[in-house]
């Protein structure tokens, strides 16, 4: 009888595992998240429980890199074959590529508000970042934020028992039966 093939995934530097195949169980080497390749599912179901977070990231950078190449493949396929074709389609991309560099140049009153507005966007994001720390801050630590002066304290248990009562859904009382 043939012994039973066994598997192991091991770490080839640079962030990279690679899965051999001659050990009596499956074992993650490296705890570092890398991806491993398209059979990340099999080797996800042939961990333990316990080692299964560690491989979690394989399938999804997998599913990354398999959508990536069907996009990068579809422009491909449309791309011109035609040499002529091929000049056409180069020249107008430099064109685009320069218009847009050189917008600036073009539309300084345009630019200067575009400026002004990343001001304000970035004062208010810086703000409520801040805020969002602040809070989960004080949170964490248990202190609860203070509420202003004649703030009204939310109610509960605000329902009566003929509101906690269920509403009738069988078939409806006939009368005079």
């Amino acid at each position: 009888m043939a012994q039973a093939q066994q598997s192991r995934l091991t770490d080839c530097g640079a962030g990279y595992l690679q899965f051999e195949t001659n050990t009596s169980r499956s074992r993650l080497k490296s705890s570092r998240p890398s991806w491993a390749g398209v059979g990340s599912r099999v080797i996800e179901r042939s961990l333990k429980a316990k080692d299964r977070h560690k491989i979690r990231n394989v399938g999804m950078a997998s599913m990354f890199l398999f959508r990536t190449m069907f996009w990068l493949s579809l422009v491909v396929l449309v791309l011109p074959t035609d040499s002529q074709q091929q000049a056409r389609l180069y020249n107008s991309v430099a064109h685009a590529a320069h218009q847009t560099a050189t917008v600036c140049d073009r539309h300084a009153a345009l630019c200067a508000k575009g400026a002004e507005f990343w001001a304000t966007f970035r004062s208010k994001l810086e703000f409520g970042a801040r805020m969002v720390v602040d809070i989960a801050t004080e949170r964490l630590q248990g202190n609860q934020p203070e509420r202003p002066a004649g703030a009204v304290k939310p109610t509960r248990g605000t329902l009566t028992p003929d509101d906690l009562a269920p509403q009738w859904r069988g078939r409806p009382v006939r009368q005079g039966a």
